[in-house]
């Protein structure tokens, strides 16, 4: 256990070189220096709707939060913890994990563990506005917005796959990364040299070139 985090999940990133991850073991968000690695403080504790918190967006001033066990997405101020309202809830949701700002369709996506779906939300008022998946998309535990396009990449974990679909229409377009040893894929991240990093539950991080990847 590093000092703060018990648990670490989702990963959001904040003004003034400030790293904020949720702490699934302790429910709170807690905050480090990205340069030292030193922690900082708890930004978010002590608040009564966050249960077992997991993806995390950061989304103007707002961080939006993941609460994993009772199907919340909740807001924070980014700069003081302050809690500001349940941006979105219900059924649904069914176990939120990942939650992304799709800056090119101004949305909000959640990924729904048990009902193996993609969220689109409001980014102003997080009502729901449709959802996407189907068969192929199976435990979506990790996802990444594509560089260009409204293009979305999600990790399918159960079926070893990255999938590729378009976050305008929902429509699934493809494999971005299958085979190779990829096995139960979880949390993912685009590099600043477009390469997407894919962790794995087997053997750490994998790598692929976004102009490569199979």
């Amino acid at each position: 256990r590093y000092e703060g985090v018990d648990g670490p999940t989702g990963v959001g990133f904040g003004d003034g070189g400030v790293m904020h991850v949720a702490s699934f073991g302790t429910d709170e968000v807690v905050s480090y220096d990205i340069q030292s690695g030193l922690f900082r403080h708890a930004l978010v504790a002590d608040c009564p709707f966050l249960d077992s918190p997991e993806g995390i967006a950061v989304s103007g001033d707002r961080l939006l939060v993941a609460s994993f066990m009772n199907d919340k997405v909740l807001a924070y101020s980014a700069s003081d913890g302050r809690f500001l309202e349940v941006f979105g809830a219900g059924p649904y949701m069914d176990g939120p994990q990942v939650v992304l700002h799709h800056s090119r369709t101004n949305t909000i996506l959640v990924s729904s563990y048990h009902r193996n779906k993609i969220l689109v939300l409001d980014a102003v008022t997080g009502k729901k506005q449709s959802e996407f998946g189907g068969s192929e998309l199976r435990r979506p535990v990790g996802m990444v917005a594509a560089p260009f396009g409204h293009e979305v990449l999600v990790s399918s974990h159960v079926t070893n796959e990255v999938l590729r679909y378009n976050a305008s229409s929902g429509n699934h377009i493809g494999f971005f990364a299958q085979g190779y040893g990829l096995w139960a894929p979880t949390g993912m991240a685009l590099g600043l040299d477009l390469s997407v990093y894919v962790a794995t539950f087997a053997d750490g991080v994998r790598r692929y070139g976004f102009w490569t990847a199979s």
